[in-house]
């Protein structure tokens, strides 16, 4: 649960005043305090050159317990593959979905926190994240569903999803597919702060399980198995 309020004052184990964050929005993210701020940072404030720029993936369930929450994109695609409403694979061979276990993105940002010499952007993405199309055919074999077979290419796949109702039908909306992609990220500098800060990065077929299972036991698709 997170709360809003005007300036959040962080102080460091001597009382000192360290940052003062106008609009601020904070909330625990498995265990850690995480910040987010849209507002200016204060004229009060100092040591800003060793703030980190965390650009996370989407996010996957936790790696272990699969706690995801529903607003997810990846839910979304659990959901619509249980309920047989993914029939085809959005875009083509080379589209993904770029992910990040919940708990190894709280993690990457604890370490970017208290790290010494951090790189000023971080990008959180599991570099194990299949492409759209086995990721899915894991995801099904959880669900013991078929998984879905061609590819419906993205600008049609656009088109669809505006006209009047089938957006509401399918369970996806245009907005959503900017998630899914087909350029690969560069992660030399990602592996290399893991590595060092001793971040451990479970593969992501254990979160798509992980997540998919908690899918399930926290009343997912009803629908008899096929």
């Amino acid at each position: 649960m997170g709360v809003e309020i005007e300036t959040l004052v962080i102080a460091d184990q001597d009382g000192g005043r360290l940052r003062a964050l106008p609009n601020a929005f904070f909330f625990l993210l498995d265990g850690w305090l995480i910040v987010i701020t849209d507002g200016p940072r204060s004229p009060a404030s100092r040591d800003y050159d060793d703030w980190v720029e965390v650009q996370p993936a989407t996010v996957a369930g936790h790696s272990v317990r699969g706690d995801l929450d529903p607003s997810q994109p990846l839910y979304t695609l659990i959901d619509n593959l249980a309920r047989g409403r993914l029939m085809r694979v959005p875009g083509g061979p080379d589209h993904w979905l770029p992910l990040i276990p919940v708990d190894t993105l709280a993690s990457m940002i604890h370490h970017a926190a208290v790290d010494s010499s951090p790189p000023p952007r971080l990008l959180a993405l599991a570099a194990d994240t299949p492409n759209l199309l086995p990721m899915l055919t894991l995801i099904a074999e959880v669900l013991e569903r078929r998984p879905p077979r061609g590819y419906v290419p993205m600008r049609l796949l656009s088109w669809l999803l505006r006209v009047p109702g089938v957006a509401r039908f399918a369970n996806t909306y245009p907005e959503t597919l900017h998630f899914i992609q087909p350029d690969r990220f560069e992660l030399g500098a990602m592996e290399a702060f893991t590595r060092a800060a001793g971040v451990t990065l479970p593969p992501i077929r254990q979160a798509l399980d992980a997540s998919t299972r908690h899918y399930l036991a926290s009343g997912g698709s009803a629908l008899p198995v096929r």
